[in-house]
């Protein structure tokens, strides 16, 4: 999610690819860098010098780097930009130039991080740091913001996402309800009922209990007490 953005005052023309492509640099709800460059070619539809934005989908195949043609191909891949070193994504089209020049089409974005919420939500594991930090920015939280919501301090947060602390039990399902239930509140849904058990699983994780023994009269010494039923 951009927090701030600055789009490139004049763009660049690639005789190679037929293309003018615009540099979009701004910073995320973190602070890191993003970059974005747009791709916008002539409209041969109108001849009239018009431009429109072309999808990955539409606009010819052309190598943006040596102006071949490209081909399609079908491969797995890693998803680094989504922050997980985990993440492997089947049959991803990339587009190959006779040059070796490459090109990965991530389709429906949007659907796939709605997907990968679901997964890393439900995994039987213990949730990893990146993937704490994946939630968050899913939800569109800075660390300062979110660690008030789950009631840690940023600086443990921190800690959490970078993996300098391993996540306790308590915090790892108190992330998931929260995550799942602020997503089902946006999406005016009710609660996921399969992640309905986290919540005794919560409870039972910071209920301090109480500690009942019961003491047996003219029982032996070793043997005067014995635990008793809540």
């Amino acid at each position: 999610m951009w927090s701030t953005f600055v789009v490139s005052p004049t763009p660049e023309w690639s005789d190679a690819a037929r293309q003018w492509k615009y540099r979009i640099t701004g910073r995320d709800i973190d602070g890191d860098e993003l970059t974005l460059v747009v791709a916008i070619e002539p409209d041969a539809a109108t001849h009239h010098g018009d431009y429109r934005v072309m999808t990955r989908s539409d606009r010819p195949r052309g190598c943006v780097e040596c102006g071949l043609p490209l081909g399609l191909e079908r491969r797995t891949a890693g998803y680094p930009e989504s922050g997980l070193d985990n993440v492997q994504l089947i049959d991803v089209p990339v587009w190959v130039c006779a040059n070796g020049h490459e090109e990965f089409q991530i389709p429906a974005v949007g659907q796939l991080h709605a997907l990968l919420v679901e997964m890393v939500l439900r995994k039987p594991a213990p949730l990893t740091g990146k993937e704490v930090r994946f939630l968050r920015k899913e939800l569109g939280f800075s660390a300062r913001e979110f660690a008030g919501r789950i009631a840690i301090t940023p600086v443990h947060l921190s800690r959490i996402e970078t993996g300098e602390r391993p996540i306790q039990p308590s915090s790892d399902l108190l992330i998931r309800l929260y995550v799942a239930g602020t997503i089902s509140a946006r999406n005016n849904e009710p609660f996921p009922a399969d992640l309905q058990p986290l919540v005794a699983k919560l409870d039972a994780a910071w209920d301090v209990g109480s500690h009942r023994l019961r003491h047996i009269d003219h029982a032996p010494p070793d043997r005067q007490w014995e635990p008793a039923a809540a």
